[in-house]
C-alpha cells in the first residue's frame, strides 16, 4: 500500500484476507473460469494465506512507489509450496497506491509442479467503490477482466 488507507495490522488481518477470498465470497462476480474461459477451476488459497499470515505488518504501508521486477517475481513464485500439477494463476499485488489512485499487479501463470513462470504481465487499474475493501477490489476485478480478454494475444 502506498499511502495510508488503514492501519498496517488492519490491512494484514482484515483486508488482505478479504481481497484474497473475494473469489469465494463473490464467486459470481469474480469468476476466474468465466474470465479465462476455463470450465474447471480448482482454487487453492492455502499457500497464499500462509504467506500473507507470515508477513511483517510493518512492511505493508509505504509512502513511495513500489516496483516488482520479473526477477523479483521469479524469487517470490519459487517460494510457493503448492501441491499438485497443471497451470496455476496468481495475482501478485505490486501496489495499491492511494496517492495516485492506481492499483498495479502482476498476472502470473505458473507450472504448479515446478513453480516456473509460464507467463507474467504487469497490469494497472483504477480503484472504485465504497469502503477500503471494495475500493481496491475493483482494481483486481478490472485486471481479471482485462487479462482474460488479452490472454490469447499474450500466448501467441
Amino acid at each position: 500500500m502506498v499511502g495510508e488507507t488503514a492501519s498496517a495490522s488492519e490491512l494484514k488481518d482484515r483486508f488482505i484476507p478479504a481481497w484474497n477470498n473475494i473469489v469465494f465470497s463473490e464467486s459470481k462476480k469474480y469468476d476466474i473460469g468465466k474470465f479465462y474461459k476455463k470450465p474447471n477451476v480448482h482454487y487453492n488459497m492455502d499457500f497464499i494465506n500462509e504467506l500473507n499470515a507470515a508477513r511483517d505488518a510493518s512492511t505493508i504501508v509505504r509512502y513511495e512507489n513500489i516496483s516488482i521486477t520479473e526477477d523479483d517475481l521469479v524469487k517470490h513464485i519459487s517460494g510457493y509450496n503448492v501441491q499438485g500439477s497443471g497451470v496455476g494463476l496468481v495475482y501478485v499485488i505490486e501496489s495499491f497506491n492511494k496517492i495516485e489512485e492506481l492499483g498495479s499487479m502482476w498476472v502470473v501463470f505458473l507450472d504448479i509442479e515446478t513453480n516456473q513462470i509460464l507467463l507474467a504481465r504487469r497490469m494497472v487499474a483504477k480503484p472504485g467503490g465504497f469502503g477500503v475493501r471494495n475500493f481496491w477490489a475493483r482494481t483486481v476485478y478490472d485486471v481479471m477482466q482485462d487479462s482474460g480478454k488479452q490472454l490469447k494475444k499474450w500466448v501467441k
